[in-house]
């Protein structure tokens, strides 16, 4: 975050009353451009392994905090949504529909996180959240280079609520700066796993060179790896309805540019020890309409199709892009 920013929102805090119930939430106006086809070299092409793109948009907002989303949820069927950014700010919002595809959104909204005693979250090294996901009326966040897990009691519609840090052991686990904690996913009622939280690494490294996991019940942590084909990085997970678990993967190198692929892994495979190995959904290159996509959720449409909504995070730059794309799963 900008130095000159983090001085104008302290002073604004402090001229703003604690119980104030809308302190510091913003209104933004966010732009939007249909994103017709994924990839634009085959614009009748709509099947690409294992998804079918369904539609997406590409985002726009002269709003300073917009952007450098790395995680999202529906919280209310498929149209209202809660984002998180690594400079520790939340977006919530509507997704405007039309024929059921995603075409611009309203009502969007930013509020900085506030950390257990009710103040902002200042400094890279304490609001770098990575991770989100919705489990009843709380959420969860994890946060890189401070390495923990919170649970926020949050107010959708102010964006206020208060937090406190699940367990102390995140932080002792050897976890890298800037390659900590990505992802987080709660498993399905009914799942072996169900009331417990899986917890990946970006890319912390196992002495197989495997990305190093986490199995997280009431304060207990167990261990199991991801394996790492083709050296990408997680960024993002969630199940489906039958106990599935799905990856959002990212790649990035100045020889050929970004990268993101989608695995899925079968109910039972997660446990203490396991190595998980999966099966590719999809692989996209810079082909395909993509940029640094980090967030990812899962949910049904009203016909029962499996949806995949993915987001990015634009780095703040100028040169990158955010997007939001839909996807079928069509097995």
């Amino acid at each position: 975050m900008k130095k000159m920013q983090i001085i104008a929102l302290f002073l604004l805090a402090l001229t703003l009353p604690a119980n104030a119930e809308n302190a510091l939430r913003l209104n933004i106006e966010i732009q939007s451009r249909i994103i017709p086809n994924f990839s634009p070299s085959e614009p009748d092409r709509t099947v690409f392994d294992k998804l079918e793109y369904l539609g997406g948009i590409e985002l726009y907002s002269d709003n300073d905090h917009f952007g450098g989303y790395s995680g999202f949820r529906f919280y209310n069927g498929r149209t209202d949504f809660i984002s998180i950014s690594d400079m520790g700010f939340w977006m919530g919002g509507t997704i405007e529909r039309k024929d059921g595809l995603p075409v611009a959104i309203k009502n969007a909204h930013i509020a900085p996180m506030r950390d257990s005693d009710g103040n902002i979250m200042l400094g890279k090294s304490n609001s770098d959240a990575e991770a989100l996901e919705i489990v009843g009326d709380q959420i969860y966040l994890a946060f890189e280079r401070k390495h923990r897990v919170e649970i926020h009691d949050l107010d959708f519609s102010t964006l206020r609520g208060t937090s406190k840090q699940l367990t102390n052991k995140i932080g002792k686990l050897g976890l890298r700066g800037n390659k900590g904690l990505e992802a987080i996913a709660s498993p399905p009622a009914g799942s072996p796993l169900e009331g417990k939280l899986i917890l990946f690494s970006e890319r912390t490294l196992n002495k197989n060179k495997d990305i190093r996991a986490f199995i997280l019940d009431q304060g207990k942590l167990e261990e199991f790896s991801v394996t790492r084909p083709g050296k990408f990085d997680i960024t993002d997970a969630k199940f489906t309805d039958n106990g599935d678990l799905i990856l959002l993967e990212r790649r990035f190198s100045p020889a050929t540019g970004a990268a993101m692929r989608l695995r899925r892994f079968k109910p039972g495979t997660i446990k203490a020890g396991a190595r998980l190995i999966g099966e590719t959904l999809m692989f996209a290159g810079m082909s395909a309409q993509i940029d640094n996509m980090e967030g990812l959720d899962i949910t049904k449409a009203e016909n029962g199709d499996t949806i995949l909504t993915l987001i990015s995070d634009d780095n703040h730059s100028i040169l990158q892009r955010t997007i939001l794309l839909e996807f079928k799963l069509l097995d």
